[in-house]
């Protein structure tokens, strides 16, 4: 069985990518399983707050509720390709400040874990609101038994120390820092916080080594690819025509460039 850790479905800037061609794409590829979340989220991402790019007018309820039902019809249509997808929250710090609470959002909805992702949405910790409900849902996640993936980068915004405080307050709960940006600061998460797995979306395998020369088990990395991103990333982004796409498409895109059982 192969697992793919880190997935996406749904709004990704100018391309929409449905659940039934990701999940198509990744069976067919040889994958059994997959944890993804849904980048629809995005549209309430800092670029389009900051009036960047253009989005959807939505409220937080209609976007909340949009993405619920976005999640629902993938896992439904997951069960009947026989393929098992793991769907994970993403936490929007505006729409939890509205009212929509962590706890409404997991009993409406059979998600496994979180997203947060510090560099497409604001995370204010020095805010004492944010604060509270980033420790409620680090609360929730580690009595739940439940995962939460975190996008990391280079910038302060999305070090991979950003939520230091939090993991460390929760020792018990899983914690998977995407990406492996800013060696020296995944691998100080790694060996200071037993709870803490990175994923190797975006990573070079001279990244992944050095890591595994430094003593990091590679059981803690884990494989992960940020499909369908790395697709905008490689045929999307900065063409003037957006490409033929469909699970076709995706398939071969992901058995090329990520795995392939062939």
């Amino acid at each position: 069985m192969m697992t793919d850790y880190h997935v996406h479905i749904g709004q990704w800037n100018d391309v929409y990518f449905k659940a039934e061609d990701i999940f198509y794409a990744l069976k067919n590829s040889g994958i059994s399983e997959c944890w993804f979340s849904s980048t629809t989220s995005c549209l309430y991402s800092k670029t389009i707050v900051a009036g960047k790019c253009d989005a959807e007018d939505l409220s937080h309820e209609e976007l909340y509720l949009k993405i619920r039902e976005e999640v629902n019809s993938a896992l439904e249509y997951a069960q009947t390709i026989d393929f098992k997808a793991h769907a994970l929250y993403w936490v929007v710090p505006d729409i939890v400040k509205s009212g929509i609470g962590i706890e409404r959002a997991m009993t409406e909805c059979p998600y496994e874990g979180f997203k947060l992702h510090p560099r497409a949405q604001e995370w204010k910790l020095d805010d004492p609101v944010t604060v509270n409900f980033t420790e409620e849902l680090f609360s929730y996640a580690e009595k739940q038994n439940l995962r939460i993936l975190i996008h990391t980068g280079a910038s302060g915004d999305d070090s991979p120390k950003r939520f230091e405080y939090f993991i460390k307050a929760h020792p018990n709960g899983l914690v998977q820092l995407a990406h492996l940006k800013d060696l020296d600061a995944q691998e100080y998460m790694l060996k200071n916080y037993p709870n803490v797995v990175v994923d190797s979306s975006f990573a070079s395998e001279n990244e992944i080594g050095a890591l595994i020369d430094d003593g990091i088990e590679r059981k803690r990395i884990l494989w992960g690819t940020d499909m369908p991103v790395t697709y905008w990333w490689y045929n999307v982004l900065g063409k003037e025509r957006i490409p033929s796409i469909g699970k076709e498409e995706l398939t071969e895109f992901y058995k090329k460039n990520h795995y392939s059982n062939e």
